[in-house]
């Protein structure tokens, strides 16, 4: 038989992965490989649902029976073949030239070569911006595969600032009634919450508690767009919701731990969101969010204790999260009876863990 081009090859499984995403919905799957489809075109990432995982098959040129006879080298000239061949024949921008530097991208990644793939990864990231618009949907599989890269060599600043501008993107590219802007939320907040836990520090925040104060007035700006959008996500909600709630106790936690200290172991300022509407005329009006700092004590006279006044905000929050998730639990006719009870048991343990700090905050 009349082995094909490589360039076609990849080609092929280029084109092959762009039709994945069309299929999703057609194939057999278990509740919620759906949301989990949408986050992997999100994120790029290599743990994916088996009703995509085929579509990064273009990791590989080579049969996997094949794969470990052929040498790295032999490898790596033919994968650099197959490039170089679809820019001869499509141009330095020309289609499908993006997925295949992050195909080759992805094969230099899986060899342990990170300084290569993070260049791979960001050449794909850069024509898909060329080619697509600064904020556009087709760009965010390449930088979130850059950020993959880069988690791999702990460049943490460089990883802080393109979640950033990831969930950026999307929240241009998709309303907050659009799943995919909920779980865009959700992978940029699970980042910050492990670099908070993992004690990583990026420029700009003096602690981690300044990156846990931002965490929080974040997630209050999203959930409140996505609580007045058209959407139905209920179970997504509630997960933002139950992200807030953690932050917020543990911000908590950070105050009551440092009662014991002056006034100057807390922040003249705490940070948090506030959401208003805004009238436009005869086209109605839109949710407008802005950051806003309170004074932790009264500065003519320092009556009120900055770590008292503080705590009591952030105790304020969790008990809003509490009454948020009562009424996503009251309201929302599409959960199940296990994402009931789920949610009951989040009430639960917010109660409890809000009433626990209470009882400290009196002893001390």
């Amino acid at each position: 038989m009349r082995k094909s081009p490589l360039w076609v090859l990849l080609l092929a499984s280029t084109l092959w992965q762009q039709s994945v995403a069309q299929r999703v919905n057609e194939d057999s799957v278990t509740p919620g490989s759906a949301d989990n489809a949408l986050m992997s075109q999100l994120t790029g990432q290599a743990t994916l649902p088996s009703s995509l995982s085929a579509g990064f098959a273009e990791t590989s040129l080579f049969p996997p029976s094949l794969e470990q006879l052929v040498p790295l080298e032999s490898q790596q000239a033919q994968w650099q073949q197959a490039v170089d061949r679809l820019i001869a024949r499509r141009g330095v921008y020309g289609a499908g030239l993006d997925e295949a530097y992050r195909g080759y991208g992805k094969w230099q990644l899986a060899s342990g070569n990170l300084q290569q793939a993070t260049a791979l990864f960001r050449q794909a990231w850069q024509i898909s911006r060329i080619n697509t618009g600064l904020y556009s949907e087709e760009q965010l599989v390449h930088l979130n595969q850059l950020i993959e890269a880069l988690v791999a060599q702990q460049q943490w600043e460089r990883v802080h600032e393109l979640h950033q501008l990831s969930f950026l993107i999307a929240s241009r590219v998709y309303a907050p009634d659009d799943l995919r802007y909920v779980l865009a939320a959700e992978f940029y907040t699970s980042w910050k919450w492990q670099a908070i836990n993992s004690n990583i520090r990026f420029a700009g925040y003096a602690s981690g508690f300044e990156l846990a104060q931002e965490l929080s007035a974040f997630y209050e700006e999203v959930i409140d767009r996505v609580e007045h959008s058209s959407g139905t996500h209920s179970r997504r909600l509630a997960r933002l919701v139950m992200g807030k709630a953690r932050t917020d106790i543990g911000l908590a936690r950070a105050v009551l731990r440092s009662r014991h200290d002056a006034h100057g172991a807390m922040p003249d300022y705490i940070t948090e969101t506030e959401c208003l509407n805004a009238g436009y005329g005869q086209t109605g009006s839109s949710r407008h969010c802005r950051r806003v700092q309170l004074a932790t004590f009264d500065q003519s006279n320092h009556t009120m204790s900055a770590n008292h006044y503080a705590l009591g905000r952030y105790l304020d929050q969790v008990e809003r999260s509490i009454h948020r998730l009562v009424r996503i639990r009251q309201s929302a006719e599409e959960l199940s009876v296990a994402e009931q009870q789920w949610i009951d048991s989040l009430i639960t343990a917010l109660e409890k863990e809000s009433g626990e700090i209470v009882g400290s905050s009196r002893l001390r």
